[in-house]
Order: structure tokens, then sequence, then C-alpha cells
């Protein structure tokens, strides 16, 4: 029994590819029901700064144990296993900002991290690797959790400036820029666009100033349509006028 158990947890975590991997459409579909079955939990829970703390450190967790198998295994470690997909920034970026109390970045991250999770669970890109193995539970879980959390957020954020928006995004679109032309990357699309943007004729850095441009409208579009605490911004108000 432990000779099969050892041999499955191997299985689980290997490295190496599957060459016949194929997603059948039926589980596409089912990742993107389960994202509407998280979504719709998030609205009948009672205790949610509770639930927010617990939704956090599961993302940590899960976060963790991902990169210890990059590491570990070095697989793809370079171009793929580092924090600097837009998901992954949003998962760690939550957590920080959320315990640090920065309250601007949480409103950011709540925003970016429910678009990316949500198109993350309906357009499915797992890596190459017949099911069952930790990059697809991995990938599953971590944006389920990045859902969860930043659904629960975005209840309860303030609206936050198209100048922050800007900021923030150049910023971070910049840095990770910069490790795509190091590392021969392509982080967060920034030098190649996905298959589903291909009829777009851009490459290299063009790609990159798109995409940021893109993602600044479309931030902005969801600050402004989004729910949000309206008590908060009635309290802001107050302190401006004061």
């Amino acid at each position: 029994k432990n000779r099969r158990l050892v041999m499955n947890m191997e299985y689980f975590f290997r490295a190496v590819q599957d060459p016949n991997f194929f997603m059948p459409s039926w589980m596409k579909i089912s990742v993107t029901v389960g994202l509407i079955v998280v979504m719709l939990l998030s609205l009948f829970i009672k205790n949610k700064e509770r639930a927010i703390k617990i939704g956090l450190c599961l993302s940590l967790c899960q976060q963790f144990i991902l990169y210890s198998w990059y590491i570990g295994t070095g697989y793809h470690l370079a171009t793929e296993g580092l924090p600097l997909f837009h998901c992954r920034i949003c998962m760690l970026g939550l957590a920080f900002a959320y315990f640090a109390k920065k309250e601007k970045l949480v409103n950011y991250f709540a925003i970016l991290g429910l678009i990316c999770g949500s198109m993350a669970c309906i357009v499915v890109d797992l890596d190459h690797f017949v099911f069952p193995h930790w990059t697809n539970f991995s990938y599953v879980v971590g944006h389920y959790l990045l859902v969860f959390n930043a659904f629960m957020l975005v209840r309860e954020r303030s609206k936050i400036q198209v100048k922050d928006i800007i900021i923030i995004t150049l910023i971070m679109n910049l840095f990770i820029l910069v490790a795509d032309l190091s590392l021969k990357a392509n982080y967060g699309f920034l030098m190649k666009l996905p298959s589903s943007l291909s009829f777009v004729p851009l490459t290299g850095v063009s790609v990159g100033v798109f995409i940021s441009l893109l993602m600044i409208l479309v931030l902005a579009i969801f600050n402004k349509v989004l729910p949000y605490n309206k008590l908060l911004l009635e309290d802001e108000e107050e302190y401006i006028r004061a």
C-alpha cells in the first residue's frame, strides 16, 4: 500500500508532459460551471471577514505548494514558474494588501483578480499533463480561490481613481515586461498575444503596450459598474468636505 501511495504521488507530481494530452469539452464546461457555483456560494456567506481571511490563507498555501513544485522539479521554472502572471500577482497581491491594510491595492487587485480569474475559468489553459496532476488541480482550485476572494472583497470596496488604475497597471506591466525580455518568457502575454487575440497584428513590446492599454480601459469600466460599499464612499466624501 505504501509503495502504491508513493507511486500515485509521484505520478500526481510528475514533471514530464503527456504527448497525448487532450482536455474534453465537458471538462472545460465543468470548470466554468464551478466558477458560477463559487460566485453564488460567496453571496450566502454571513461571516465575510472570516471567510476572506480563510480564503486568502488557502490561496497562499496553494501558491506555496505550486512554487515548491516548480523549484523541486525545475519544470519551466524561469519561463512559467515565477509569480509574474496577472492571476498569480493578484493571488499574492490580494493577500499582502488585505493583511497590510493597503485599501487602494485591495480594491485594485479585487477587480483585476475577479476579471482574470473568471477569464481563466472560462478559457481554460492547462499544462499538458493528463488528469490527475498537480498543475490541473492547482489551476482550478487556485483560480476558484482567487475569484472567491476577489468577489467577496469587490463588494466591500470603495471606488478607486482612474489615475491609480493607470499608475498601478503601468508599474506592474513594466516589471513583467522587463522580466519577459530578460528571461525570454511571455508572462502576462506581454510579448505574444494568446491565440484568441492572434488576429491582432502585433509582436514584441508593442503587445505589452496594447495589453496595458486594454487592461486600463477594462479596469476603469469595471471600477465604474461593479458593486461597491456606498457607506465607504459616503465616508470619503464627508472627509473631503471636512
